[in-house]
């Protein structure tokens, strides 16, 4: 085809054609103006415009990415605009002009009028451009990322790159650009800049035997001498072909053929760096005469290496020299290492991709010292790893009887014999919040609970509860139950009050209550029916409570009318799903949604199947069960959940399909526990005769790469592993009335009482060993 339009100034004026489509950008009475039209492959077919008014600036370039969008790239800014439908034009008539904003904008500031831009590929599937789309604004080359197809909602976005080298005012020729890598020339020479890797293309990269992932690398090309006749006016690059072809001064064509230079391609010849300028830190200064070493290796190899390493391995190989040190700091080495850690200890942190190379760092490595530590055949605690802070009970704190570690391991919440609470810095400073809305002057016992909410950012979440008889009615039981928000990332840490309830049943102390993710429980017996009242969490006075009520026949009574009780614990999996555990059974059920409850009325009682049951025989009611962690992604507990009913640690296993395995510990005895044990997802403490023990699990179904990367020994995958825990003499001086363990941070809190009954609170980190 071929066509003359008009347009009021000279060369302000741009033309794409690209997949199906081809666009004219030019000005007209003052407004900027693009006109998209479709390609006429045959004289049958039906030429269609539509013409949109986008206030863009002329000097730009136009790229196509589908038939419903367009790119203008200009030295100061990118934008994404959607294309209409094109129409029928009628003969003799112009388009109707559209008023067209962009749907997405980036600005900057460089130099380059018509700057140059990779060539665009529609994809035979999705009919648009899915890849990086690389540009050469001025000095800084820039990528623009589309909208991944499976997330369309998913904004476009864009990074940059300062190229070095580059000069707008001394280029010859204008820049040539692929996918995969720019080149240019300037002064007589040429140049060539590799992309850095593209998200998701590291094993594409490593295949090609590719320099670093993650930096721009720009290299000089020498050719024989008088190959180029003068200035370079010229060049063209086919990245497929791996054939570069220039026009000099004098009118002469040179071919280069990669073939004919290197067999192992483009990536070879065309992506390698000047030794120069290098981006990593230059290697240590020994010699090694001509003989090549192993830290000669390309850096994508030690990528690949760094892979199947353990923790430790990777520590000891940055040490070796500056070139290891830099590579091995890369982010993606580290972010791979708690990657495959996770698949054996869970992280409370959804957001690991937020965290820089050297945090992410620090994290693995002290997963990896806390597995080494805690993992012993047995434990010895220096006492420069303990610390003793003396609780010094106030007007409004009587004596503490609970001490939990809040998420992350710097607060620590202490619960009174009246129901007060407290919240104190590991480090020893004074009381920083007190909390007193629960207190109450009766006798009855309090108990006390942490959990975690739901979301990217997990809050530690505090559930009270308290049995009693009242005068709600005679021989009536009740209990009443609060949860608290732990708010420590605000300049006066505190408790938030979020909800506070008083449920009456028939008998007393047979009820289980547990607060996880988003949702809150209550079980109890009822006119010989097990009820278990399902709540969402109000956490802001806006929200709408809603419910669902279950009869579920589960064995939160007695079995009979002696006093052998068998009471559950429970579990809340996410929004759609509760794990009840007793001493001889556990049972998964579905949670049917919440309804909102007129005030005044009752929720209707629906009658629950389990979708998947266990039977064993134990001795433990309302056995300890590990935390439950909601999963940002999924909205549910991801890992295997460690519970322990008597003497058998057991392990449900949530999907695919629900499933469990037990494991006999031979040392653990629950009549001589001295506090309620403590599970993480990797192991559990207790406490016996003032000595305390550590269990470590066996490694998780499809945890073998975390298993190495955390450096255990492959023989004790299978295991379980009991180990007593030996402290310092006189660091434990009385009976340990409480314990709290926080997996992700290696700290570990005692509650004790002294033999004059004074109370302290102990601290013990994990050493490095």
């Amino acid at each position: 085809m071929k066509v003359t339009r008009h347009h009021s100034r000279a060369y302000e004026n741009s033309t794409v054609a690209e997949g199906n489509l081809w666009a004219f950008g030019w000005s007209h009475n003052g407004r900027q103006l693009l006109s998209v039209k479709n390609i006429l492959w045959n004289q049958d077919d039906v030429e269609k415009e539509v013409v949109l008014d986008i206030g863009e600036p002329i000097h730009a370039t136009l790229s196509l990415l589908s038939e419903v969008q367009v790119l203008v790239t200009s030295c100061y800014k990118t934008s994404l605009y959607e294309i209409p439908p094109l129409q029928n034009i009628s003969p003799g008539q112009n388009s109707p002009v559209i008023k067209q904003e962009p749907i997405w904008t980036h600005t900057y500031q460089d130099k380059y009028n018509y700057p140059p831009v990779g060539p665009v590929c529609w994809d035979a599937v999705s009919g648009r451009h899915e890849s990086p789309l690389a540009m050469l604004t001025g000095t800084t080359l820039r990528f623009f990322r589309p909208a991944p197809a499976r997330t369309p909602t998913q904004p476009p976005s864009m990074d940059s790159f300062l190229v070095r080298l580059y000069s707008t005012a001394a280029t010859e020729a204008r820049p040539a650009l692929s996918d995969r890598r720019a080149i240019w020339s300037a002064e007589g020479r040429l140049f060539v800049a590799a992309f850095p890797v593209r998200a998701g293309g590291l094993a594409g990269r490593l295949r090609l035997g590719g320099a670093v992932a993650e930096v721009m690398h720009v290299a000089n090309v020498e050719l024989p001498a008088g190959a180029v006749d003068g200035q370079i006016q010229d060049l063209s690059w086919d990245e497929a072909a791996g054939r570069l072809c220039l026009r000099d001064l004098g009118t002469r064509r040179l071919l280069l053929n990669v073939d004919e230079h290197d067999q192992a391609g483009s990536e070879t010849v065309f992506g390698r760096a000047l030794p120069s300028l290098g981006s990593l830190a230059p290697r240590s200064e020994f010699v090694t005469g001509t003989m090549p070493t192993v830290l000669d290796l390309n850096t994508d190899i030690w990528l690949a290496v760094s892979l199947l390493l353990p923790v430790d391995d990777l520590a000891r190989l940055q040490a070796t020299c500056r070139h290891l040190r830099a590579v091995l700091s890369l982010d993606y080495v580290w972010r791979a290492v708690l990657k495959d850690i996770r698949t054996v200890v869970a992280d409370p942190d959804d957001a690991p991709h937020a965290l820089s190379s050297s945090e992410l760092q620090h994290r693995a490595m002290r997963a990896a010292r806390i597995e080494r530590y805690w993992g012993q055949p047995a434990v010895v605690v220096a006492q420069s790893s303990i610390r003793t802070m003396h609780i010094s009970t106030g007007h409004t704190v009587s004596t503490i009887i609970e001490a939990r570690l809040v998420k992350g391991g710097q607060w620590i919440v202490l619960l009174s014999e009246e129901g007060a609470l407290c919240l104190r810095s590991t480090q020893g400073r004074e009381w920083r919040a007190e909390e007193l809305s629960f207190a109450s002057p009766d006798d009855s016992g309090v108990e006390m609970t942490l959990s975690l909410s739901a979301g990217t950012r997990k809050e530690t979440l505090v559930l009270l509860r308290r049995s009693s008889w009242d005068a709600a009615g005679p021989g009536s039981p009740s209990t009443t139950i609060a949860i608290y928000l732990v708010e420590t990332n605000v300049p006066e840490p505190r408790f938030r009050l979020l909800t506070k309830v008083t449920r009456h049943h028939s008998r007393a102390y047979e009820n289980s209550v547990v607060a996880e993710g988003n949702l809150w429980a209550f079980g109890w017996a009822q006119d010989g029916r097990q009820l278990l009242s399902v709540k969402n969490i109000l956490w802001t006075q806006d929200d709408v409570e809603k419910e669902v009520l279950l009869d579920i026949g589960e064995p939160i009574h007695p079995e009979s009318d002696t006093d052998a009780y068998i009471q559950a614990s429970l579990s809340l999996l996410s929004e759609t799903r509760v794990l009840v555990t007793s001493c001889y059974k556990c049972s998964c059920y579905e949670i049917p949604p919440l309804q909102a409850v007129p005030p005044g009325q009752q929720a209707p009682i629906i009658r629950q199947e389990p979708i998947w049951t266990t039977s064993y025989q134990d001795k433990y009611n309302y056995p300890p069960v590990g935390p439950v962690c909601w999963d940002a992604a999924s909205g549910r507990h991801e890992c295997r959940l460690a519970m322990l009913t008597g003497t058998t640690l057991r392990f449900f296993t949530p999907a695919p399909e629900p499933s469990m395995s037990s494991s006999w510990i031979r040392t653990y005895s629950p009549a001589a526990m001295e506090a309620r044990p403590a599970l993480s997802d990797r192991r559990v403490l207790w406490s016996a005769g003032h000595r305390l023990f550590v269990c470590t699990f066996p490694m998780p179904p499809g945890g073998e790469r975390g298993w190495l990367r955390l450096g255990a020994a492959q023989t004790e995958a299978e295991e379980v592993r009991v180990a007593s825990v030996a402290l310092p003499r006189a660091a434990v001086d009385g009976k340990i009335v409480d314990l709290s363990w926080d997996e992700a941070a290696g700290r570990l809190c005692l509650l004790v009482e002294s033999v004059l009954r004074s109370l302290s609170i102990t601290i013990i980190d994990t050493a490095v060993i």
